[in-house]
């Protein structure tokens, strides 16, 4: 048995999954690889997807993993080295559960760490996770805290990939997780292969990647600017991507791995209104439709292209059948290969989509409600029954929730 390689990328378009923005990858994916188009996104954001990437159950909370979710780490009695290389991904939310070696903005070494932090250890104790009072404060005491960027990466693509090599090269790891930040925003033509020629100074394209953009796209030809901009750092992560695979190829172990590459999000380019992946927006296609490849053992469905639809919540079953390990996913959960029909979650702050095989539901937290397609009485079960998130951006808001608080007080003013 091979090890198990989880290979992510940050804020990758479904749409641009293909020769032109991975042209040096490509072949290699297209020829070993399993792809998977109907692939859902358990989320719009980096901390909203993950919980389903890496434990198969949605988002609650800020984030954080539940004390009874099992991180794929876990699965694992050999050694366990993940790099998340982005803040979110941090110990406190459970990303470190049953790591060897853990990063998410600085490299990990060689030394042992904790499978826990403090602050994980101590919401394990039942009195202090259901106290109000201490949740409040700790919210109080992290959105107090300097802001912090998240998603400008520390370590660029080539770091990630010398890492990754580098854990690989003599004895490899039974799991090692990688995550590419490269084609998130700030857009920046520094790394970017094949950009658009543009005489764009330096603050036009600082204004162009403000937050401030968020709700506000800028005019049509500035946005395709950017939508060009973006798939030319899309490039840059695909030549890293190649070089790693080109590398792995060469190892007496590959035919044995099983190596998972998917996105855990997209991006908008002024669809609906909006920029980038707000945290407020419903799951819409854009950004829940996903990239997912797979290269199975011994090249099971090697090329070929796989149409059921999936979701970020199966890759933890499919991980744990290779190990023969059948009984640490959730349920709702299947392996990538099986074809039994999906009902699917995926969360905003404000949204939840529910998505079955004729269409999808959405509710919100204002109460107000769409429906998409044939829908199923268990679909609005599902909606009905979820569980809104608070997760908090890198300065500590939970953007959404001040709108909705507002909304609640009208109404009970009578003005609703």
């Amino acid at each position: 048995m091979g090890p198990v390689l989880l290979i992510t990328l940050d804020t990758v378009r479904q749409d641009v999954f293909d020769s032109e923005c991975f042209p040096q990858s490509w072949p290699t994916i297209a020829s070993e690889f399993a792809r998977f188009p109907n692939a859902l996104a358990t989320g719009v954001a980096t901390p909203h997807s993950f919980p389903g990437i890496i434990t198969g159950e949605p988002v609650v909370e800020d984030g954080e993993f539940t004390s009874s979710a099992t991180a794929v780490m876990e699965f694992f009695e050999g050694e366990t080295v993940v790099f998340t290389n982005n803040g979110h991904l941090r110990a406190e939310r459970g990303y470190e559960r049953g790591t060897d070696e853990f990063g998410d903005n600085q490299l990990p070494t060689n030394q042992h760490v904790s499978p826990q932090s403090f602050v994980e250890r101590v919401k394990q104790i039942e009195p202090i996770n259901n106290s109000t009072i201490l949740k409040k404060a700790y919210r109080w005491y992290k959105s107090a805290k300097p802001d912090v960027e998240y998603h400008t990466p520390k370590y660029p693509a080539e770091a990630v990939t010398d890492w990754a090599l580098s854990e690989l090269t003599q004895k490899p790891p039974s799991f090692l997780w990688a995550h590419y930040m490269d084609a998130h925003k700030p857009f920046n033509p520094e790394n970017a292969i094949s950009p658009p020629d543009a005489n764009v100074s330096k603050e036009t394209l600082e204004y162009l990647n403000d937050y401030d953009r968020m709700d506000d796209p800028p005019e049509k030809k500035c946005r395709h600017y950017l939508k060009a901009l973006y798939e030319a750092n899309v490039r840059y992560v695909d030549r890293e991507i190649a070089r790693l695979l080109r590398e792995l190829r060469a190892f007496d172990w590959y035919s044995d791995a099983l190596v998972v590459l998917v996105s855990d999000h997209g991006e908008l380019f002024g669809e609906y209104g909006h920029m980038w992946h707000p945290m407020t927006i419903d799951p819409v296609d854009e950004l829940i439709d996903v990239p997912l490849a797979v290269k199975f053992p011994q090249g099971e469905r090697a090329g070929k292209v796989v149409d059921h639809r999936v979701q970020h919540a199966d890759i933890p079953a499919t991980i744990g059948t290779y190990l023969q390990q059948t009984d640490l996913s959730p349920e709702g959960t299947y392996p990538l290969l099986d074809s039994a029909e999906r009902i699917i979650l995926s969360k905003s702050n404000t949204s939840i989509r529910v998505t079955g095989s004729d269409g999808h539901v959405i509710r919100r937290r204002d109460d107000s409600r769409d429906e998409y397609g044939d829908i199923s009485d268990e679909l609005w079960e599902r909606a009905e029954t979820a569980e809104f998130p608070d997760v908090r951006t890198s300065n500590g808001v939970v953007r959404g929730l001040e709108d909705v608080d507002r909304m609640e007080q009208l109404k009970a003013l009578g003005y609703r």
